[in-house]
């Protein structure tokens, strides 16, 4: 029988924070993403649940002490990353959790004696915190739900209503377009400066490819969704939106990655668009060709909720090697990927040389996180042989091919160590943290070698109006090359280039 106002709000309480979460990060995240934390608080419930009530023979009393869990349990990662960075020398003791259980299960202890002892009727009590419980979760759906209607659905006009009128000669001539975003890869004079790596063989052998190296590269923008919103409209983003509160501007960003002037474009001329799956929801375009590995792997969002819980280390280790191979499965498969009687636009932005680093250089998936510069520089190591061997693929099998090869941001090296969570304070100049948020590797591959229309320093807002002027005939001025960027710690974005 079930008890008089029956406890629901441990299950409430337990959920609130993936669905804050949720609602603070629209851009980057979709609603399925929640069911796995979701499905790890009904667990943990269940399994605290029936030996807590054959003690306490309440459900009233189990439900206190249930929901008094979820503090420790959703506080746990802060509080490690909280005592490991006060603590330099142990950073890495196995003394920290101990301490933390310790404290946690002494509180539980005496929650549980008290528990016991009171004669206290807690129906009332759980009545009352059901409503509360309902308020919590109620407030981030009805934010994530205003949001998302702010966001435009991400759709491509069907080809029927815009498809030109092409003959199939002048269809086969079309080149295939690869658009490929590694994540973070910062330009060569940053890689040797920061994580003394010498890019220079990695560029020749793009160069004897045929391969154009835009020198004094710089990105627009300091953030994927702000940069690939701008590069894939072809303009720079509305100047409100860049004052805004990220988390207002955000789903605004993700909506003109979903729905963008590139893809509406090229649609109209009868190009599909195979895209491959980042783990960012951000830039999960899916229009028909969504390539994705086989294996299950966390999103940033689940990446991020279980960082916060006990489980962040054993879930780590477990879903490194798959956080890995997506990577190395994008790289592997867009060699792979073939044009059938449509000619392709390819999308692939991937999470790499971004944090966290999960593979050496050879591409092997490591067991530990590797300090930030080591983890960086094999990442880049590897993906500059994987980028090569993709290469040769593409160019033998359909030469008739563009291949862009760009950074969205720079390394943001004062991330360094941290995962992340907080940041190094800079030491150096204004002028270095723009070069170190913004200088990108630029590289473009055209069929016929002519380069002529790039010049030194062009940014990616640039990029595709070359393109479509040179192979399509349109006329699109070239904008003048800005870059946007706030200086840490400080609020709104302004011009700084």
């Amino acid at each position: 029988m079930l008890p008089r106002n029956p406890p629901i709000y441990p299950i409430l309480f337990g959920t609130f924070p993936a669905l804050s979460l949720l609602s603070t990060n629209v851009g980057d995240a979709r609603f399925l993403e929640v069911l796995l934390p979701f499905a790890m608080v009904v667990g943990v419930a269940l399994l605290l649940w029936g030996p807590c009530y054959a003690l306490l023979r309440d459900h009233h009393k189990v439900a206190l002490l249930v929901s008094a869990f979820w503090i420790p349990f959703h506080v746990y990662g802060s509080l490690v990353d909280g005592l490991k960075s006060g603590l330099r020398d142990g950073a890495h003791s196995p003394v920290i959790p101990l301490v933390l259980a310790a404290f946690i299960g002494l509180s539980g202890l005496a929650l549980f004696g008290w528990l016991w002892r009171t004669r206290r009727d807690l129906a009332p009590v759980s009545g009352a915190l059901n409503k509360v419980g309902a308020c919590l979760v109620l407030v981030p759906l009805l934010t994530f739900g205003a949001n998302k209607w702010k966001q435009e659905a991400p759709a491509i006009v069907p080809l029927a209503e815009n498809e030109r009128t092409l003959s199939e000669e002048a269809r086969a001539q079309l080149p295939d377009i690869y658009y490929i975003i590694p994540d973070s890869y910062p330009r060569a004079d940053v890689l040797l400066e920061t994580f003394d790596y010498d890019n220079t063989p990695f560029l020749s052998a793009l160069e004897e490819r045929g391969f154009h190296i835009v020198d004094e590269s710089y990105s627009n923008y300091p953030k994927t969704q702000m940069s690939l919103a701008s590069s894939m409209n072809l303009d720079y983003l509305d100047p409100e939106h860049l004052q805004a509160e990220w988390n207002d501007a955000l789903p605004d960003f993700v909506a003109q990655i979903w729905d963008n002037k590139v893809m509406d474009f090229l649609d109209s001329y009868g190009y599909e668009f195979p895209t491959f799956s980042s783990g960012v929801a951000a830039t999960e375009i899916d229009n028909g060709r969504f390539v994705k590995p086989d294996t299950f792997v966390l999103t940033e969002l689940q990446r991020v909720y279980i960082a916060m819980t006990p489980f962040r280390s054993p879930v780590e280790r477990m879903t490194r090697s798959g956080e890995a191979n997506r990577v190395l499965f994008v790289l592997e498969e867009l060699g792979k990927i073939r044009r059938g009687d449509k000619p392709m636009f390819v999308f692939a932005h991937m999470m790499s040389p971004h944090m966290p680093h999960t593979f050496d250089a050879e591409g092997k998936p490591v067991t530990e996180t590797p300090p930030y510069y080591k983890g960086f520089r094999d990442e880049t190591i590897c993906l500059n042989e994987r980028f090569l061997t993709m290469i040769d693929r593409i160019q033998a099998r359909q030469p008739n091919s563009i291949i862009i090869i760009q950074g969205d941001h720079g390394c943001r090296s004062d991330w360094q160590s941290t995962e992340g969570a907080d940041l190094i304070p800079w030491e150096g100049t204004k002028e270095e943290y723009i070069k170190d948020y913004t200088a990108v590797l630029n590289t473009i591959y055209f069929p016929d070698g002519d380069y002529s229309d790039f010049y030194e320093g062009i940014t990616p807002v640039n990029t595709f109006r070359i393109i479509f002027n040179k192979y399509f005939g349109t006329e699109y001025e070239l904008l003048p090359d800005k870059t946007f960027l706030s200086f840490q710690g400080e609020k709104g974005i302004e011009e700084v280039r």
